[in-house]
């Protein structure tokens, strides 16, 4: 194993444990403070299209995030894993009904053809990480999904949500590694 992918997985077991320790009633209330910075960030606030994801247990949860912004009237993208490609599709969602449980145990769209977007749909980026620093570098889960599918997007229109115990000093990353134009945390 290279050094890097030596350090990353360091530094995911570390912040792994770190989120381990939240407890659930910390989690829902820490993940709501977060949602409400995001509802007025001027970038949520001015896109039409976004893309949110859902979250895994130890995530912030984004739930009550697409909720807000489906009564806003904004157009909702959700990543699903494709179980061929192993590549992350985007699909347009008109409420939360219908997701089911996919790649990873995260709900996910179900893969309706009509439903399905390019990545250029999206004008707004909300992504999870299992890391972050400063200048938006992020540490993901180690499978390259969400680096593959922001390969085009600038980072101007990547915004992550995290809990502050994932804000660390510097992420080791390498060419491939996107980052987020801005990171919320609470």
């Amino acid at each position: 194993m290279d050094r890097l992918k030596a350090a990353k997985a360091r530094l995911r077991t570390k912040i792994r444990g770190a989120l381990a320790k939240i407890r659930p009633a910390a989690r829902r209330k820490r993940s709501r403070a977060i949602v409400l910075k995001v509802l007025r960030d001027k970038k949520f606030q001015s896109a039409r299209g976004i893309l949110i994801f859902m979250a895994s247990p130890r995530e912030v949860d984004t739930r009550a995030l697409v909720r807000q912004a489906l009564q806003q009237g904004k157009i909702i993208y959700l990543p699903r894993v494709n179980p061929k490609t192993g590549r992350l599709d985007i699909y347009r969602i008109k409420n939360l009904t219908g997701l089911r449980r996919g790649a990873f145990n995260i709900w996910e769209p179900q893969p309706i053809a009509s439903r399905k977007a390019g990545a250029g749909d999206p004008e707004l980026w909300i992504i999870p990480g299992v890391a972050f620093d400063a200048k938006g570098r992020r540490l993901g889960q180690g499978g390259g999904h969400f680096d593959r599918l922001l390969a085009r997007v600038p980072p101007r229109r990547i915004l992550a949500l995290a809990f502050r115990e994932q804000k660390i000093s510097k992420v080791p990353s390498g060419k491939r590694d996107r980052r987020a134009g801005k990171v919320i945390t609470g």
